[in-house]
């Protein structure tokens, strides 16, 4: 269907059409299908906000880890702010994209974190929908793999303080 479309739309324009392109690296674990593209598009955003400000870092930092990211471009950004903030530095945003100028894939990925154009009302609430967005998905699909019972139900638990957490607590 997409090479149908694309010659299709390189007949009309004389141009060449652009080539679809995955936003994963060789490296990541081959379950891409098995990734919600919510799920990563709630990466992507936490990544930006927590980069923004270190205090939208901090909500996030206790409940969200670098190895909770879903792909290996997600984890490197993340535990690169998580160290920034960390060493008490700022976010140094030209560096980090130049540590992902190896492929055009990286390198559009990094740079959709940090130029994110959304405008959110309240970026701390964003922030925690966000945690409790990703919680949620990595959770369901831990719950569908899981086969060991007694895993299966803490999976559940976790799930059920997760989907009933408020942040007024």
């Amino acid at each position: 269907v997409y090479q149908a479309l694309r010659a299709k739309t390189e007949g009309r324009t004389g141009r060449q059409a652009p080539i679809m392109r995955s936003y994963r690296s060789k490296n990541d674990n081959n379950n891409k299908e098995n990734v919600s593209t919510a799920l990563l598009g709630a990466q992507r955003r936490l990544l930006s906000l927590m980069a923004m400000k270190k205090s939208l870092y901090r909500i996030a930092e206790p409940h969200i880890k670098p190895e909770d990211f879903s792909t290996d471009i997600y984890r490197r950004l993340a535990r690169r702010i998580y160290d920034s903030y960390a060493e008490g530095s700022y976010i140094d945003v030209p560096m980090i994209l130049n540590e992902f100028s190896e492929s055009p894939e990286q390198s559009s990925a990094a740079s959709a974190v940090f130029y994110n154009n959304e405008i959110y009302e309240s970026q701390e609430k964003a922030v925690q929908d966000l945690i409790k967005k990703i919680k949620l998905e990595k959770l369901n699909l831990e719950i569908s793999r899981e086969g060991n019972p007694v895993r299966f139900n803490e999976l559940v638990k976790e799930k059920r303080y997760w989907s009933s957490k408020t942040w007024d607590e």
